[in-house]
């Protein structure tokens, strides 16, 4: 559920767009397997970003998740419970518009706990 919204069957729930203070519940539990997804916080190609003060809690593989963006900011956050990433800024690969650089991206005072009894976060998280 997310604010109280129910998530479409075939995501584990669905993505909030990047702003401030949002909470995400995920379908995390030790009974998810390898191949479940779910991403608390997302946003693409779009103009700079702040990513501030949302509760993100048992995402199945990350909790926030940029792609192709400039100048994020991620900061004020609180995951508890992810398998993959914690908070993630990354280029954009395999789309009709590849965004291969990316420049300016901040992670500052997050807290951040990981999932308990399913794939151990990378350490890259």
């Amino acid at each position: 559920m997310i604010n109280g919204c129910a998530a479409p069957a075939h995501h584990a729930f669905a993505p909030i767009r990047p702003g401030r203070g949002n909470t995400a519940i995920g379908l995390l539990n030790a009974a998810t397997t390898a191949n479940s997804f779910g991403v608390g916080v997302m946003g693409s190609l779009l103009p700079p970003k702040l990513i501030e003060g949302h509760t993100i809690r048992t995402v199945a593989t990350t909790a926030t998740r940029t792609e192709g963006a400039n100048n994020v900011l991620s900061q004020r956050n609180s995951v508890n419970g992810y398998r993959l990433h914690s908070i993630k800024i990354t280029i954009l690969q395999g789309h009709e518009t590849d965004m291969l650089t990316i420049s300016n991206g901040v992670i500052k005072n997050n807290t951040l706990q990981s999932a308990v009894g399913t794939t151990p976060p990378s350490p890259y998280g």
